[in-house]
């Protein structure tokens, strides 16, 4: 595997790299806290267009298992959802203790 390559890693090795994390998380001090919510916010701007066709592969798998439309609309994650998302991070961040 190049250096450049991504590693693509499974939801449970996910979800258990973030259980792991938040324990680190919650140990750390407030300005780590705060950093780290500014890197997530970050992120997820740098990864905007791979979170969105990720999306629509899910939206499309949805519509075509008969999923409901009002489901559907809260599955959808475009722009103005992940600016929402980043400025909620961003204003966790600026909390004393954004935990």
């Amino acid at each position: 595997m190049s250096e450049t390559h991504e590693k693509s890693l499974t939801t449970l090795e996910i979800a258990s790299g973030a259980k792991e994390a938040s324990f680190a998380l919650a140990a750390s001090a407030g300005e780590a806290r705060s950093a780290a919510l500014l890197a997530v916010a970050d992120a997820l701007e740098a990864k905007r267009e791979a979170i969105f066709a990720a999306n629509a592969e899910d939206l499309a798998c949805a519509k075509r298992d008969g999923i409901a439309a009002p489901v559907l609309k809260r599955l959808k994650f475009d722009e103005s959802k992940l600016a929402d998302v980043c400025d909620g991070l961003r204003a966790l961040a600026k909390m004393d203790d954004p935990i």
